[in-house]
């Protein structure tokens, strides 16, 4: 009788209406099992689906009432809060480990809604370690968080969505915060002069100390006439140094680089050296421990070869005509399946601590055979500087066609505007190597962009990053 009577009230309720569940509360000590399962099955027939309420103290006494189908979910009233705004701590949440090892053992089973109903008094403000406890409890078990004071529950106005809280210096954390710190972390350069008020003028409300900082004596521009200095000139033995050709072609002892495929800046290089690591390549492709590169993939090349050549070196002039020929060439080949690369474990590139390549070369009446490491950064261009030093170009030639093709394929690293391979060389070298190298290439007499701009890149590197570095270690 009782059971017909509700299930009249649920048709008379629910019918025509929008509703979709109907929540039990307050539902324990009133039906004994074997009602409360007939109850389920009558309400569950009408479309809806339960969801059980239980609060505190003793929360769900028989957590096997959840092993019921017809259960979609439970709500748990002041879980982690209590209605005074004080967090539940660990021995006042004892009782509730029954509920959680019961509906934990549902959602791993079937789908099933887990909600935390965190009701406190009016009047009452909670403190952000409290929100964010609950938040975090919530997040860790799956559950929906609602906190609000009980007149929200009354007042739709009131029930405002509540967010899990930041903690003191957590917007540091947000992504966005992090690329700016990493783009004013790796800013090694200070604005000349002052800038102007109206770029600061948003922060004026906020920082209130702004305007008289801009206005003091120290935000004028300094007199740097008094800081600088005139220099003797240098002695007389740098001009004899400086006699003896392009630097990127000659050694610092004076040894010519003629035809030794591609090698680091910073490291030396001679023919014993080259036809060594040549035949060590050559036998461990008798063995099959190399790579070789696909043909499509050097046919892409060549392409590119041939576009560089076409729409970069014909309309400009600042090359001779017997290297644009020797890029034709090498595009047509590559285009062909005239050329075969084959890539190695760069250890197999390296005689000594001084002495290492980036790539070797074979030429036969076959075509020509390119051994490269790994380790090189850009392949494009290490096959093309390979093949020009295969042809007698001086290494500075091969050198400048190779900027010129990473900077019309636009791959180059800024703000150095160098090609990726030569900034990987720079980086693998010791400070010492660095200075050395830095003095071979000043101490010469020939003077282009590109010694220019390899001289910018190594004073960067000797002086602004151990600069840099030191500043960071002192204030970490």
């Amino acid at each position: 009788m009782c059971l017909d009577k509700i299930f009249n009230v649920l048709v008379k309720t629910f019918k025509g209406t929008a509703f979709s569940g109907v929540l039990f509360a307050e539902w324990e000590g009133r039906f004994i099992p074997a009602v409360l399962r007939q109850l389920l099955i009558l309400v569950n027939s009408l479309g809806l689906r339960i969801y059980l309420e239980t609060a505190a103290p003793d929360f769900l006494q028989d957590g096997k009432v959840l092993q019921n189908e017809a259960i979609a979910g439970l709500v748990i009233k002041n879980a982690s809060i209590m209605p005074n705004g004080e967090k539940r701590d660990y021995f006042e949440m004892t009782n509730l480990q029954k509920t959680v090892k019961a509906f934990v053992s549902e959602s791993c089973l079937r789908d099933f809604v887990v909600m935390a109903w965190e009701t406190i008094d009016d009047q009452v403000s909670l403190a952000n370690s409290v929100v964010k406890r609950s938040v975090q409890w919530c997040s860790f078990y799956s559950a929906i968080t609602w906190l609000g004071p009980k007149a929200a529950l009354t007042d739709a106005v009131l029930n405002v969505p509540v967010v899990e809280p930041l903690g003191a210096f957590e917007w540091l954390k947000d992504d966005k915060v992090m690329k700016l710190h990493d783009i004013w972390r790796g800013n090694a350069e200070v604005i000349p002069k002052p800038v102007s008020h109206e770029s600061w003028r948003p922060l004026f409300a906020l920082f209130h100390g702004i305007p008289r900082a801009l206005d003091s004596a120290e935000a004028g521009e300094a007199d740097h006439e008094q800081l600088k200095l005139a220099l003797q000139d240098p002695p007389e033995w740098t001009d004899q140094i400086g006699r003896r050709g392009n630097p990127l072609s000659v050694s610092a002892s004076g040894h010519e680089y003629n035809s030794l495929g591609c090698f680091p800046l910073g490291f030396d290089a001679s023919p014993i050296a080259f036809a060594e690591i040549l035949q060590s390549q050559h036998r461990l492709k008798g063995l099959a421990l190399l790579h070789p590169v696909a043909q499509q993939k050097l046919q892409n090349i060549g392409t590119l070869y041939r576009r560089f050549h076409e729409k970069h070196l014909t309309s400009h002039g600042s090359h001779s005509p017997q290297i644009v020929a020797a890029v034709k060439e090498l595009a047509t080949l590559a285009t062909n399946n005239f050329v075969k690369v084959h890539l190695g474990l760069d250890f197999g590139f390296r005689k000594n601590a001084e002495i290492r390549f980036w790539a070797v070369y074979q030429a036969d009446s076959e075509g020509l055979e390119i051994y490269v490491s790994k380790n090189a950064q850009g392949l494009a261009g290490t096959i093309l500087h390979t093949f020009l030093s295969s042809r007698g170009f001086p290494r500075h030639q091969c050198f400048h066609i190779e900027a010129a093709l990473a900077e019309w394929s636009r791959d180059t690293v800024e703000p150095s505007g160098l090609p990726r391979r030569w900034v990987q060389d720079i980086e693998v070298l010791t400070p010492e190597e660095r200075l050395l190298l830095l003095q071979h290439l000043s101490l010469s007499d020939a003077e282009d962009v590109l010694l220019a701009q390899l001289r910018a890149h190594l004073r960067v590197q000797l002086l602004d990053v151990p600069s840099m570095a030191q500043l960071k270690e002192l204030n970490t």
